[in-house]
């Protein structure tokens, strides 16, 4: 027995034929209606087609459903439904992996074929710590527009984990319900693919995507000037700070996310909210292992800025300057009065920790031994 099958067993459970046949799981505490629940079946299953009853995509896999009326969560107005894995538009990334989706792209229905196979190399690596090592993971398969049923259990269980914690600066969506295709061409031999049902809110900004927007002409041109350069940084920085505080809050409770890139955190009136929960992780009281799984989400935001001031001006913007660096590490440190990141003694001190000679050392370990630093010298 998996862990969806144990939540399976306290849910109610609704059946529905369209072009696909599907079966879907509402666990205790959703807050759907009976209206939105027929909706999703519809949707889910291509009664109807998802693209005629959508008020918005979200991502290469989300469609988004207007909610009937606001559920309040944790102390934000959550206002639509959002429903991964019940199709697709087909997306590319270049060299730097930055994500493109035509916006006029045709919503389409699940297949088996592997998305990871459409994808360049090196594209939807996860990296994590296990002992004093990081190690980069991709998967060989994944569905187009649909969820592996390992996956899908992943994400459900991860993200109702996450959500449990009511965190106060860094916001997650709420799991409302969960579904399989029944269906031979949507399974493998993990068993049959899936989909997933979350409260967001609706009026959101994906804060990568804002920002091309923000600097783009009606014609689509980027302006790549370095006033708009200035205005980026001028609206992004204080809430990429915002981000990094509710990241630090997040670790405190135990938890690292490994995605924290800012296509999968939004902007919601300034607070962050963060979506993807497949790759999260409970930290496991292992010091030096919880340090670098902490550096890791630390640097992934670090890393995403930096693609993404490139990526928007490729001309003016340098690279990532010490300011910037130092912007996200004094967010997540706090009051804590860190050592340069550069600094020969923390270069020492990392090459002891982590068993490696200073030369072989990453910038992860500069960062995880600065956590350690912070923690031996708050107890």
């Amino acid at each position: 027995m998996g862990p969806l099958d144990i939540v399976a067993g306290q849910t109610r459970t609704y059946e529905h034929r369209g072009r696909f046949r599907v079966t879907m799981h509402v666990p205790p505490g959703s807050t759907l209606d009976q209206g939105e629940i027929g909706r999703i079946l519809s949707a889910s299953s291509w009664e109807a087609s998802p693209s005629d009853i959508t008020d918005g995509y979200e991502g290469g896999r989300g469609i988004l459903l207007k909610r009937s009326r606001e559920t309040r969560y944790n102390g934000m107005n959550l206002g639509a439904l959002q429903i991964n894995g019940i199709g697709y538009k087909r997306i590319t990334a270049n060299g730097g992996h930055i994500a493109h989706m035509k916006k006029n792209a045709p919503f389409e229905p699940p297949t088996s074929e592997n998305f990871i196979g459409t994808m360049p190399e090196g594209t939807m690596t996860t990296a994590h710590a296990e002992g004093n090592r990081r190690l980069d993971s991709r998967p060989a398969y994944r569905a187009m527009g649909a969820y592996t049923n390992e996956e899908l259990s992943t994400t459900v269980i991860n993200t109702m984990r996450a959500q449990k914690l009511q965190l106060s600066r860094l916001k997650t969506p709420l799991v409302e319900a969960y579904g399989f295709f029944n269906e031979q061409s949507l399974s493998n031999e993990g068993g049959p693919f899936g989909f997933v049902v979350y409260s967001v809110p609706f009026v959101g900004r994906r804060l990568g995507v804002h920002y091309l927007d923000l600097i783009s002409t009606v014609q689509g041109v980027v302006e790549k000037t370095p006033q708009m350069l200035g205005m980026y940084y001028k609206e992004a920085y204080p809430f990429i700070i915002s981000f990094v505080e509710g990241l630090r809050e997040l670790h405190d409770h135990g938890l690292v996310h490994h995605q924290p890139h800012l296509g999968n955190v939004y902007d919601v009136d300034g607070v962050p909210f963060l979506m993807d929960w497949h790759t999260s992780r409970k930290l496991r009281g292992m010091r030096e292992e919880d340090a670098l799984n902490k550096a890791i989400d630390v640097k992934c935001v670090i890393e995403s800025l930096g693609k993404m001031t490139a990526y928007l001006f490729p001309a003016e913007a340098p690279p990532m300057e010490p300011v910037e660096i130092n912007m996200v590490l004094d967010a997540y440190f706090g009051n804590f009065n860190r050592e340069d990141a550069l600094q020969e003694e923390t270069i020492r001190r990392a090459s002891a920790s982590f068993k490696r000679p200073a030369a072989e050392l990453e910038p992860i370990d500069v960062i995880a031994q600065m956590i350690l630093d912070e923690a031996r010298v708050s107890a």
